[in-house]
Order: C-alpha cells, then structure tokens, then sequence
C-alpha cells in the first residue's frame, strides 16, 4: 500500500503538515482581513482551475539525511481567469495563469503526498476569487494561506477556504477597530519619531513609554517591564500616559482587540502600536482641527471633530478617531470602508472539504468534514448580527469598492506584472532547516534534530502559525 507522509526540513516549508490517511493536525493560521487581502495581493482574479501539475524541484544535498538528493514537491495549479481585480499577468496571455504551491504529489516515486497544513487543496473545476503575493516565492502564493481562496460554488454562494460564509457588516466596531496588518510598522516610525508635524508629537505622546522605548530601539525588549505588554483593563492606568476612557471594560476591549487579532501582531513594536492606537481610539477629543495643519481630512473626519464627542456611543467615537488617524497617516494605516467584509460561522461545505489526492488507497479524513450538504452552525455571534450574508455578485461590488478605497489610481497603475508559474521549467528551492522531518502513518513517528525539535516548539508556542513574520 502506497504511504502518505512528509519528507521535508522544518525550515523549507515552515509548518508540516496537514497528513492524509490520519486526522488532520490542525494549523492556525494568522487571521487576515478582506481590506488586508486587499491591500497586499499583488494580484487579485477570478478563475477557475483546468489543469494541476504534480512536480518536484531540483534535487538539493542535504548531508542531514545521509546524502540522500531530495526534490520537495510542488503543485502547479493552472487557472482560466475570468476577471482581474487588481494587477496584471505578466505577458500578452491575460486569461490563463499559474500558481506553485509547496506540497503534492512525488513526482519522482508517486508513492508520497505530502500537503501543508492551512494551504488549500484546489481541484480541477473550483472556481473563485484568489488573492495572490509571491508566486514562486512563497510556500502558498495566497495571502493568508487558504483564507486568500474565496470559494463560488455552482449557486454563487461564496465561503472561505476555510469553510466560512462572508458577510457585511453594519457594525461600525468592524470598521473601527485596528487590525495588526492595518498598521504598517516601519513607514508610521519616521513621523512618529522624527514628529514633523504638531499633530505626530501629540500621538507620540499619547503612547506608552515602552512603545515609544521601543520606537527609539526596537531590539531593546530586555529593558521594559513585561507588566507594560499588558491589555487588561485594570492595568491600563499603569501602562498609558493618560487616564483611559472610564467606559472601557473588558468586555469592550475584547471586542476592540480579539486574541485572535493580537496574535497577527510580528513584532513587539507592532504588538504595542497595535494595542496603544487602538486604545486611543477610545479617547474623547484626542484631536483637534487646529493641529491638523497640512492633513487632508475628509469631510466625515472634518464633521467627527466639529461635533460633541461627550456623549457619543463608543462604538462611533471609535470609528470617528480612526478616520482621522487614516487622513494623518494615508500611507502608514489602510483605510477601512464603512462596511465591512467580514466572515462568520462555519459552514461545512464538503467541495472544499473533500477532495483528495489522486492516490486511491488513501482515505482521506479531514477534521470535521462528515455530513451532507452545506451545514451552519446557527449560533448567532456578534458577527452574524448587523450584517448580511453575500453572494457572488454582491462581494464583487464590494471587493471592487474596497480596492478602489485603500489604493490610489497611481499605486494601481504601477503595479508589477506577476509571473505565472511554468511546470515544464526546472526550479530549485534551498533546504533552510537544519535536518528532515519524517513522518509515517499510522503511527506517528517523528526524527528531529535538536534544532528542528527547538524551531517546532517555537512554531506551537506561537499557535502553530505559518505566516512568518517579513
């Protein structure tokens, strides 16, 4: 019987593996917004896949695994394009592109699969909307992995590829709330150091002393009390410069900053920023139109700061005070619409969770993935309240708005063509880690070297997470 396993470095790939002929390990991917989606593609289309190529890259010496020449393979997943979004194809052919994604078939043995977990699985005939960065760079050339898969099934009822019906929401939280990929680290430190303006010495101000520690000297972490990386409410008085909003509970907070978006933050600098301006967001009157000088508001942030913020609901204060900190800092903060593209509850929707690889004597079992027919979880969350459930040609109409909205027509227009990907072309990809990582089924059984065994209690310590910091 042919076996499933995986036969790659730790370091090559990131994460191992989701593996077929046992449950799935579950992976937890860094979550990402429609807006940062967006935002970060290099090319945004819909397609539909007809054709995947199975291919191993050049064979690399690896001394670790006793000289043994190892090619790592590859799927090359080929698309007729329908439209394109956001970008352009490199060459005269705009209607058929290509993507490499790490994980498939051994071309070589045709006896191992070997898949990453959080990476999709796209067959031929699937159709959606793809939002792509680092084709032939990246182990999944999607943005956030399978959650940069939108999937149009034959009634143009459109999920995740994780599953997840999209939404939009009314709410204006949704809209108001910093995400860690909205805040672009390196370009908002020159104004927040150097303070060209009055208005950047007033936010700098306005931040905790250790992000602004951390600001002067990011690699100093040593120095700063771990007490001052805190986000409980009680708190707060000890780290912020300022009293906080006394409105502000935990409840509240958990809404502003859910831990599933504190865990995107890379850096302890992002962490921070992230935190301390979503805290001042909460901040009545922490603006003024007297100190904006040259910042171009919008007349929606002209008409939040002319108007009486004492007893304005938080939620609309919130939001209120990010629209002015997107018109200080346009390019160092994206911009978020009014209404948001949001996903919610799982729907368990067997063409996605179903498909296999073309080995017949493997049965593949993915968590959760029983049933028939598309099934919701009908628990109303705060996410399914204020909001209704899209269908193709209504995520369109936003998705088309929203690029309009985080891009001028300049970035756009410069865009860098992308390359499609050439299955027929030989490709090399270096082996960073520092030996292999096998694993066989049934019964697991792991060889790792003390600096795999070091690198994978890091990737648990951090969730398991394979969207690796830049």
């Amino acid at each position: 019987m042919k076996r499933c396993k995986t036969m790659l470095s730790i370091g090559t790939i990131c994460l191992m593996v989701a593996l077929f002929s046992a449950p799935a390990h579950s992976v937890v991917l860094d979550s990402v917004l429609n807006r940062n989606m967006a935002k970060d593609a290099q090319l945004i289309f819909v397609g539909k896949v007809t054709d995947r190529v199975y291919q191993n890259s050049e064979p690399v010496d690896n001394p670790e695994d006793d000289g043994e020449m190892k090619g790592i393979p590859h799927t090359f997943v080929t698309f007729s394009v329908e439209t394109i979004l956001k970008g352009k194809i490199a060459g005269e052919q705009q209607d058929r592109f290509t993507l490499r994604f790490i994980g498939g078939m051994d071309s070589v043995g045709q006896e191992e699969f070997l898949a990453l977990g959080g990476s999709p699985l796209l067959d031929i005939g699937d159709r959606g909307v793809f939002f792509v960065a680092g084709n032939q760079e990246q182990a999944c050339p999607l943005i956030g992995w399978e959650q940069g898969f939108i999937y149009i099934n034959e009634n143009n009822e459109i999920f995740n590829g994780l599953g997840k019906e999209i939404r939009l929401s009314y709410d204006p939280m949704f809209a108001a709330r910093f995400h860690p990929a909205d805040i672009h680290v390196l370009p908002l430190t020159d104004p927040l150091i150097g303070q060209p303006r009055e208005i950047d010495s007033s936010i700098y101000k306005r931040l905790s002393p250790a992000t602004q520690q951390l600001l002067s000297d990011p690699e100093n972490i040593k120095g700063i009390d771990p007490t001052q990386f805190s986000f409980a409410v009680n708190q707060l008085p000890a780290v912020l410069p300022y009293p906080p909003n006394e409105q502000v509970d935990g409840d509240f907070l958990r809404q502003l900053m859910p831990m599933r978006y504190r865990q995107a933050a890379k850096t302890p600098l992002h962490m921070l920023l992230y935190r301390d301006l979503n805290l001042l967001l909460t901040v009545r009157n922490a603006f003024s139109l007297g100190q904006m000088g040259s910042v171009d508001l919008r007349e929606q942030s002209k008409a939040f700061l002319a108007a009486d913020q004492t007893e304005m609901p938080l939620d609309q204060l919130a939001l209120g005070n990010r629209r002015v900190l997107e018109d200080i800092y346009p390019t160092q903060l994206t911009r978020s619409r009014d209404m948001s593209l949001i996903t919610s509850s799982y729907h368990r929707v067997p063409a996605l969770l179903n498909h296999k690889p073309p080995m017949g004597d493997i049965d593949v079992i993915l968590e959760d993935a029983e049933g028939e027919g598309a099934q919701v979880d009908e628990t109303i969350s705060p996410e399914r309240e204020n909001s209704e459930r899209l269908a193709f040609p209504g995520y369109m109409e936003q998705l088309t708005a929203l690029i309009a909205a985080i891009h001028t027509d300049a970035e756009l227009k410069n865009l860098p063509a992308v390359q499609s990907a050439d299955p027929t072309k030989p490709f090399s990809i270096p082996l960073l880690g520092a030996g292999p990582i096998r694993i066989d089924m049934p019964g697991v059984q792991t060889e790792l070297s003390d600096a795999d065994a070091a690198e994978l209690k890091m990737l648990e310590e951090n969730g398991g997470n394979p969207v690796l910091p830049q």
